[in-house]
Parts: C-alpha cells; structure tokens; sequence
C-alpha cells in the first residue's frame, strides 16, 4: 500500500498547480490522470489579460494575481527547462469615441495605471486593425502555452514518482472517516481536477457548473503581429500562425470544430481586421465553466475528505496560482478558503 498526502484527479491546469503547490511544502502527492487528447487545458488559448470583457473592466482579483504571474510561470519553466510563458502587450481598441474617453480618466487613476502601458488617441499603427477610435496597450499581460507546460509538468510528475497514466474509476474509491483508497494508493484526502468530467461526478452533482464550449481557428495574414489584439475576438501572434477566438456555445458540447463556429468567428474578425488571411487550423473545445464565473475550490462539508478544485473558465492562467496556493494552505494548514470560491455558495 503507497501512503500519501492527498489524491489529486487530473493533470489539467488546475490539477497541475496544485500538486506543485504542495510539492513545494514537501507533501507527497499522487495525480490519476489518463493523459487523454482532449482536454480544456490543452486547448485553451491561456491569455491572462487584466482589463478584460466587452465592457473592459479591471479583471477580478487582479492586483492579488497579477504582479507576481510572470515569475510564478517562469519558476515552472526552470524547473522543467522548458519554455511556455510569453509575456506580451495585449492591444484593446476602443469601441467609440466615448469609450476613450472614459479611459482618459480611468488610465491614469490608481487602480488601473498599473496595467496601462499606453492610451492610443487615434491609430496605433497596427497593420490591418481597425481601431478607429483608438485603443488602450496593456502590460503585464500575455499567454502561456498551454499544451507545452503540461507536457513539460507531466514530465516532471512523472520523474518525481507522482504521476500514474490510468482512467479514474470511481468504483474504486473508498472514503472512510479516517482515510481515502483508490487502489493500492492510501491518502488523507483526494481533491478532483478533472475540468469538464465534473458533469459526470457523482460527489458534485449539486454544484452548478455551466459547461461552454469553445472554437479556435489559427490564420495566416501575410503580416506580422507583435501584440495580442482583443476586441470581439483576441488574436495571438503564434510562431507560425495567429490564433483567433473564441466562440460560446452553452448547448452543443462536443470536441468538434463546427462550420457555425468558423463562422462566427470570421464574422467578428471581420470587425477587428481588414486583410485577408487564410484558415490554416481549427480547434474546439469544453470549458468548465460556473454559473457565475467563479471556480469552486474546496472539501465537500459532509465528506470533508473529497474536495474539488475545478471551474476556473477562460481566465485559469491567471486564477490558478492564485487558487492553488490558497487551496495547500486550506488543505495543510486548514487556513479557510474565500467565500467567493466556496462549494457551498
């Protein structure tokens, strides 16, 4: 029998976090994880953006998660020499005229001057955007390559001795009052990551989950892209292409790129960019997403040994350490999570 800390379900982002978290305060650790293709993890886009939606407000939490970000993802890249954060200015175009001039004030009040590298009056001067009106550049903003971290992780994990590559069964987990099993592995707890299969766990059908999913097609211009562009659609200049997305479909939830989706798409970009390109690649995906857009992050109240740490949506690169680190602290310490996150909400 392998005595360990805790059981963690899933290798995704949120699971991933989590286990580093704990490794850092020497807690032994065992992740279940089938190393499946399709996961939302590995095909988000991972922006982390601290002016965000279509009404462009200061994202939440952001002056808790946004300084220490970078190097947050930047100690990962040296622990597995690999590369996956690219720190990078997101450009916001403004939507009117009256627009800017709410953000004459607000780009140089407290609270958002932090983030502002520049408010562009007229043209930014980036070929082929249409930003008429002008356009806020924003700093300590960027991506993470999703796929490439875990990848990177999973190694890691598995050198460590952490990681085992089956499908988890929950008819092979017993919870007493003492201990969790699964298998031939003994914990004092197991905590489930396991993003979008939430909807099919027997421990959280309760918790109201909202599963969206999301389209992403990749594009050729001909011209280069040195920022991310957001307005209706975001453009991320990849090495080879520009990532274009995405599309919100609360009903059909499958893994399938959809001619409606494309559509949709290309339709806001339409709006955004004025040069011609061509489709090169395209990706769907299902986000595990909550009724009001906040994770669920804690141990159910009558089973206190079962947990979740799930729900972190379209803003995980930027929620996850935050909620990692506060998730180990609840888990050793007992330190209490926010209400905000609670399950029982």
């Amino acid at each position: 029998m392998e005595k360990v800390e805790g059981i963690i379900v899933g290798q995704g982002l949120a699971g991933t976090l989590l286990a580093y978290e704990l490794s850092l305060r020497d807690k032994k650790v065992v992740i279940i994880d089938a190393d499946e293709e399709q996961t939302s993890s590995k095909i988000a886009a991972g922006i982390y953006n601290p002016i965000t939606g279509r009404k462009m407000v200061k994202t939440w939490l952001a002056d808790e998660m946004f300084p220490p970000l970078p190097k947050y993802y930047q100690r990962l890249e040296q622990l597995t020499g690999s590369r996956f954060l690219h720190p990078i200015s997101i450009y916001r175009p403004f939507a009117a005229a009256e627009e800017q001039n709410d953000w004459q004030t607000k780009a140089h009040d407290s609270q958002h001057r932090a983030y502002i590298s520049k408010l562009h009056q007229k043209h930014a001067g980036i070929e082929g955007i249409r930003d008429e009106a002008g356009g806020l550049m924003l700093n300590v903003s960027g991506y993470v390559d999703l796929p490439t971290c875990l990848r990177a992780m999973r190694e890691f994990f598995l050198a460590k001795g952490m990681l085992h590559t089956e499908l988890f069964l929950h008819d092979k987990l017993t919870v007493s009052s003492n201990e969790v099993r699964y298998g031939d592995v003994e914990a004092n707890w197991i905590v489930f990551c396991e993003g979008p299969k939430v909807m099919d766990n027997p421990f959280f059908r309760s918790l109201r989950f909202r599963p969206v999913k999301g389209e992403l097609i990749g594009i050729q211009t001909g011209k280069e892209l040195k920022h991310i562009v957001n307005r209706g659609v975001f453009m991320i200049p990849k090495r080879d292409f520009v990532q274009v997305g995405s599309t919100y479909d609360h009903q059909k939830l499958d893994w399938e790129p959809s001619e409606r989706g494309v559509q949709q798409l290309q339709d806001r970009l339409r709006k955004l960019f004025s040069g011609q390109y061509e489709i090169v690649n395209r990706q769907a995906g299902v986000r595990p997403a909550t009724f009001d857009r906040r994770p669920y992050v804690g141990m159910l109240q009558k089973t206190p040994r079962i947990g979740i740490f799930n729900g972190l949506g379209t803003k995980g690169v930027s929620l996850g350490p935050h909620f990692a680190q506060l998730m180990t602290k609840h888990l050793i310490d007992g330190t209490p999570l926010p209400e905000e996150v609670s399950i029982e909400r």
